[in-house]
């Protein structure tokens, strides 16, 4: 069916795309009603679909080119909004990057390194899941209708499976949180022990490597066993011996991924010390011997293959295919980057992951292991513009990084209407006259996202209530903080000075008598004292004036 598909679409390129399968067509329909809020009839007729995909490209303004220039738009539009594998036989042979033993598969690959910016409420960090199920779970967001619910609920899946992890930057975030540092333990005895622990990008690092999450992971699988065989005890110690005999007792502590180990001295005293289980792993997966009480560590590893089912040797059923990792950080120009990323800043470039061309390996400072980054580990962060507070990104760093902006969408409020007192405010063109506004007399950076409002359009019928406290308590805030209590420029985004009536105005400049107040001091009247009209938050014409101020106005 989709070479006689291939034959409508080259004879009517005027009426038909080159988007040959029903299913791709009914993606890219999904999108154009979820982003555009289109009235859009399902269908599995591959000519009705086409039909409404040409009357969909006209309706949002995306066809002012010829039949065959709409076509190549179409399908870059379906690959951009899918993000996601498509077979060969429905695309050209020019996009085919990787093939599989049953058929040949071409994807639009996504970055291993990207940052998605913009002024805040512009849903950087709501877009993350969307990005992760891109690079994790493709085939989800390919989805005809799926909702944002089975979304957050295959995010939170891969999260819980650790093949996800989200991390939220700040000042106080360091190279020792991050990768790894030194951290001090209590010993029963009251001392301390001062080990080397991961950060959360070592330990997902360390995961991608394998390539396999915990559910499939044999070593997890053992572990799991040797917690349900504690259970089952009454202290939860278990018998083990060394390599040369010598038994001693083992206690499992999962949250902290070490064993305690409990020994009889020569002179009959009960001895305790501990191990690190990630020790016994690196024992079984490279015959590495490291860390400390390395005969316990090879007594823990033989229990596990005699007791808890663990293979002789690694990768025993054979090669297995890698499964990508997904690290998120959130508000990543709010640390130190350079700090946090030390030496890793070389070692995230793509040209630099294990296995490119030019692959590098760096010694960690505390362990002195030798380290890499795998190259199925992708990064996403989130960049707020509009903090003043923080320096940009290094340009080291921002080099390696793809960057995608995410500016205010007041098309999502379009038809998000309050009517009041015979007067009617449109919250997406309200959002937008004032960002006009803002890039006018500020710049783009600080303008004003979406999100603030989409409690509204979320609402079975949008109030003034609602509207007065978003803009009460957040807008106008905001709006202080963008301008440094310049409440001049405020008024002007507010559209105060087009007012004729002071009841609709948000701000009021009191008159002084700066001489009854200051007697001959030369102050001047550049800083005038301002205050909040409460009251005009209360009322629709407010809002509506806002938008174009009325003929009154002086």
């Amino acid at each position: 069916m989709a070479v006689v598909h291939r034959v409508f679409a080259a004879v009517a390129p005027s009426l038909y795309t080159t988007l040959v399968n029903v299913q791709h067509c009914r993606t890219l329909l999904g999108h154009f009603k979820r982003d555009f809020e289109l009235e859009i009839v399902d269908s599995r007729d591959w000519i009705a679909l086409n039909r409404v995909i040409q009357r969909s490209i006209h309706e949002v303004g995306l066809a002012d080119r010829s039949p065959i220039d709409n076509n190549i738009f179409v399908w870059r539009l379906f690959e951009a909004f899918s993000g996601t594998l498509l077979k060969a036989s429905d695309a050209s042979p020019s996009l085919v990057l990787s093939h599989d033993s049953k058929e040949h598969i071409v994807a639009t690959k996504p970055p291993l390194n990207q940052i998605l910016f913009g002024p805040p409420g512009t849903g950087k960090t709501y877009h993350t899941i969307e990005k992760a199920l891109a690079i994790l779970e493709p085939t989800l967001l390919a989805k005809s209708g799926v909702t944002r619910a089975e979304l957050k609920a295959a995010f939170d899946r891969h999260k819980d499976a650790g093949q996800l992890a989200f991390v939220t930057f700040h000042q106080s975030f360091s190279y020792e949180d991050f990768v790894e540092g030194i951290r001090a333990e209590s010993r029963e005895d009251g001392g301390l022990d001062y080990k080397v622990e991961q950060g959360v990008f070592a330990t997902l690092c360390e995961r991608a490597r394998r390539g396999v999450v915990a559910v499939d992971d044999p070593f997890e699988q053992a572990l799991q066993k040797l917690v349900e065989q504690a259970e089952l005890t009454e202290d939860g110690w278990l018998p083990m011996q060394t390599a040369r005999g010598k038994r001693f007792k083992a206690r499992y502590f999962p949250d902290k991924g070490t064993f305690a180990i409990d020994q009889e001295s020569r002179q009959g005293d009960r001895n305790h010390d501990s191990a690190n289980m990630k020790y016994v792993r690196a024992l079984y997966e490279t015959g590495e011997k490291g860390g400390y009480n390395t005969s316990y560590v090879q007594g823990m590893l033989d229990y596990l293959k005699a007791q808890c089912g663990l293979a002789l040797s690694v990768d025993g059923g054979g090669h297995r295919e890698r499964k990508p990792f997904v690290l998120i950080i959130d508000e990543i120009n709010r640390g130190n980057v350079s700090r946090i990323f030390g030496e890793l800043i070389t070692l995230i470039e793509p040209s630099k992951r294990a296995g490119a061309d030019e692959a590098l390996t760096t010694t960690l400072p505390y362990s002195k292991r030798p380290f890499n980054v795998p190259d199925n580990l992708y990064l996403i962060g989130t960049m707020n513009t509009a903090d003043r507070s923080l320096a940009g990104l290094d340009i080291a760093l921002r080099r390696r990084f793809v960057f995608e902006e995410m500016p205010p969408r007041a098309e999502l409020l379009d038809g998000v209407v309050i009517e009041e007192e015979g007067h009617k405010v449109d919250v997406g063109r309200l959002l937008h006259t004032l960002n006009q506004r803002i890039e006018v007399l500020l710049d783009r950076d600080h303008c004003l996202g979406h999100a603030y409002f989409m409690p509204l359009k979320a609402a079975a019928k949008p109030t003034l209530a609602q509207l007065g406290y978003i803009f009460q308590h957040q807008i106008l805030p905001l709006l202080q903080e963008y301008f440094f209590e310049d409440w001049q420029r405020i008024a002007w985004v507010l559209n105060d000075h087009r007012k004729s009536k002071a009841e609709a105005m948000f701000l009021e400049a009191p008159k002084l008598e700066l001489k009854t107040l200051l007697g001959d001091i030369a102050v001047g009247g550049q800083r005038q004292r301002w205050s909040i009209n409460e009251k005009a938050f209360r009322r629709i014409e407010a809002y509506a004036l806002t938008i174009e101020g009325d003929k009154g106005a002086q």
